[in-house]
């Protein structure tokens, strides 16, 4: 009976310790992270000297064990994994930094998504795992690939600000319109009757049709010079170069 309220209090205590409002996140995030109206660059040098507070993160996250975690509401949960997610790229980054890509942050034989190189509750897991395992097999929310950051210039913006449970709702929302609004890699043409977007929308199209019914109805509610008429898609290149400042 001791050991099980003993194990109660610890969980309890844990939960207690591990910050949902994640401000030494946030902090880092405003010192490294610039934002315009439609990206966001990454000062990965900055980055390296205050390593000290990414590690200090890192840890935090991973220190987090699954009983807590199970015990968060669903929002909880969903800002948990996209903040480790994004956690965990910057680390993997600065690790290997200077690089010109995040794709040279991997090997021959191994991408740099699959490398099980973080814990996340006791357990050695790759960024693959978190975005595909965790996150999209669990929440049907195709604007988290607005959120999550492959520290890419194609990628959506890196926020400056953690994302938390209380205001996830505004912050996937404002990620996608700032995502779609740039006419650089999203864009409608009338003339043509085509939406020129980003490959993301054909890696992720399932994501997008479980949510909308099809891809042109996700699409067509953030172009407002789209008339409700079918619609052509093509997909931009994707530019794998590093996001950084």
């Amino acid at each position: 009976m001791w050991v099980k309220l003993l194990v109660s209090v610890l969980v309890i205590s844990q939960s207690w310790a591990f910050d949902t409002q994640f401000q030494e996140y946030d902090k880092l995030l405003s010192l490294v992270v610039t934002e315009n109206n439609s990206s966001s660059v990454v000062d990965y040098s900055l980055l390296k000297q205050n390593n000290e507070l990414l590690k200090k993160i890192v840890s935090s996250f991973e220190s987090l064990d699954e009983n807590t975690y199970k015990a968060m509401n669903e929002n909880q949960k969903l800002a948990f994994l996209i903040n480790a997610y994004n956690v965990y790229t910057l680390k993997l980054i600065t690790d290997n930094y200077p690089i010109k890509s995040i794709k040279d942050a991997g090997s021959l034989f191994s991408s740099p998504w699959k490398k099980k190189i973080f814990k996340l509750f006791s357990t050695n897991v790759s960024l693959d795992m978190i975005e595909h395992e965790m996150i999209r097999k669990n929440f049907q929310e195709p604007r988290i690939h607005f959120a999550v950051n492959c520290a890419s210039i194609g990628c959506p913006a890196l926020s400056a600000e953690a994302f938390k449970a209380t205001k996830i709702e505004q912050q996937l929302s404002r990620a996608a319109t700032k995502f779609l609004s740039d006419q650089a890699r999203n864009r409608f043409d009338s003339v043509s009757n085509t939406f020129y977007v980003s490959p993301i929308f054909k890696w992720y199209r399932e994501d997008f049709e479980k949510s909308s019914g099809s891809l042109e109805n996700f699409l067509k509610s953030y172009f407002p010079n789209y008339k409700d008429q079918k619609a052509e898609i093509e997909f931009n290149d994707y530019d794998w170069n590093l996001n950084k400042k």
